[in-house]
């Protein structure tokens, strides 16, 4: 499986575009002359942020259709301010942003999402999420420092922490010489892997276990960092350079980076998330990237029925995808017109994701995501196929297996798909048809410590799934249509 994998890469990292669900969306477009952010969904809410000074504004929906405005031009006596983030956690929505000037930043509050309390805080913050039980904000704060005898006012990187969402304390981050001397921003924050991960510029890396203790992490290879998102066990990074092509950034252990060119060269990254099992990458040249594990990145055509072009990372609940979107409407170019849309996808993937040497078997399935342990960790014997215990992924994937110790025989059903195999017999009937389970000799099912396993990759594409092989990462991706 390795050895095919590597055989249909390209050298870039970006794979052809193929028939998925983000490519087959058609977007349709609810509000009108609105600049949104961020959304977020909790309990049959979703809640949008973002406008510009002084329009600054919180929006609601029940359906991610039709749009209520809860809270517009979000001013104090220190000016108007920049919504860029919102979350829920602990029974509270939380909505971060910073003021024009970069001089303070506003937190503000809702019990239900409808009714908001607003207090400004000395920091511009540009991130904020909740992970076990706490929510973290990231951003910067101006100080007066002396440079070269020079007295100077730059910008220092900024991390608060709150249990309720209300009090808010900031934290004391390690002295950094290199900074010292330099203006400095945290952009983004993710949790994964179990450490919460901050990045920033100039393409520093802060990480903390306990959300407490925190401490510097080797800076990023380029750039600046602007965008980070946790899953499939890597971390992905979006960066900011300033000459040159912009890459996608790839780390396992944040000390070793991959980088993937994906030809975004004159423009920058705009947005990053995991969304719905996959990665995905939103330029500012209107380009969408996906990726299910990280490595392998494809670009997302633009929908051709509305021309509706992707600005942010979608969010998914109740069946749509939503988020922020423009289109030039012909025939004049500058007929434009930008707000939220929505795509629906009530049909969504199941995503399975493993790990060579790993018992993990990571189940994701809209946004239920669940972990169970495999009773053998999946091998890559002499024939350089990935094997396995097939029962989990089959019943995962909605389908029955059963074993017939006549004949040594393994039958696999799922909907209208029949998929027949013996131990050692390099041949298989598929829906009665008989094929070979593979090209390469000694590509076989056997019997490792008691445990039948079956090739991977030929029964999952025999049920109609993906395989995707990260060769780097070792990870392998199964994406089937539910």
């Amino acid at each position: 499986m390795a050895l095919m994998a590597m055989l249909v890469m390209t050298m870039t990292g970006l794979a052809l575009p193929s028939a998925t669900d983000i490519n087959n969306l058609v977007w349709e477009h609810t509000t009108k002359n609105l600049g949104v952010h961020d959304i977020a969904y909790h309990d049959g809410l979703f809640v949008a942020v973002g406008g510009h000074s002084p329009n600054a504004m919180i929006l609601s929906s029940r359906n991610g259709i039709d749009w209520d405005l809860r809270l517009k031009k979000a001013t104090t006596e220190r000016g108007a301010f920049v919504l860029r983030r919102v979350v829920y956690g602990n029974g509270l929505w939380v909505v971060a942003g910073g003021a024009e000037g970069s001089r303070s930043g506003v937190i503000i509050t809702s019990l239900d999402g409808i009714s908001w309390t607003s207090q400004v805080v000395p920091y511009v913050l540009n991130e904020v999420i909740y992970k076990n039980d706490l929510f973290i904000a990231v951003g910067n704060v101006m100080e007066n420092r002396q440079v070269n005898g020079v007295n100077q006012r730059l910008s220092a990187p900024v991390i608060l922490v709150s249990q309720d969402g209300e009090e808010w304390e900031r934290q004391t981050l390690p002295k950094r010489e290199s900074l010292m001397q330099v203006s400095s921003t945290l952009w983004s924050i993710t949790y994964g892997n179990g450490k919460w991960v901050v990045v920033g510029s100039p393409g520093i890396v802060i990480v903390s276990k306990d959300a407490r203790n925190w401490e510097w992490g080797n800076n990023i290879p380029m750039g600046s960092a602007m965008h980070i998102a946790y899953g499939n066990g890597v971390f992905v990074v979006l960066p900011w350079v300033q000459l040159g092509p912009t890459p996608i950034l790839v780390s396992r252990d944040l000390i070793s980076w991959h980088t993937i060119d994906v030809s975004v060269a004159g423009s920058m990254w705009q947005d990053l998330d995991y969304v719905v099992g996959r990665f995905i990458a939103i330029a500012s040249n209107d380009k969408v990237f996906q990726s299910w594990d990280g490595m392998d990145w494809e670009y997302a055509l633009t929908d051709r029925v509305t021309r509706i072009r992707v600005m942010n990372a979608p969010v998914y609940a109740n069946g749509i995808f939503v988020t922020f979107g423009w289109r030039i409407d012909p025939p004049r170019a500058t007929n434009t017109w930008r707000g939220i849309v929505f795509a629906r996808a009530p049909l969504l993937h199941t995503v399975l994701q493993l790990r060579i040497g790993s018992p993990e078997l990571v189940i994701e399935q809209g946004n239920t995501r669940k972990v169970i342990t495999l009773d053998a960790v999946p091998e890559v014997p002499g024939a350089g196929r990935t094997f396995l215990p097939i029962r989990p992924v089959v019943e995962s994937l909605g389908g029955q297996i059963s074993w017939f110790e006549t004949d040594r025989r393994v039958e696999i059903r799922s909907g209208e798909n029949n998929i027949v195999l013996w131990l050692g017999n390099p041949n298989a009937l598929v829906n009665g048809q008989p094929v070979q389970i593979d090209q390469e000799a000694g590509v076989v099912p056997y019997v490792s410590r008691g445990r039948t396993m079956l090739p991977l990759r030929f029964v999952a594409e025999a049920l109609g799934a993906k395989v995707f092989w990260s060769w780097k990462t070792q990870g392998i991706t199964i994406v089937y249509p539910r």
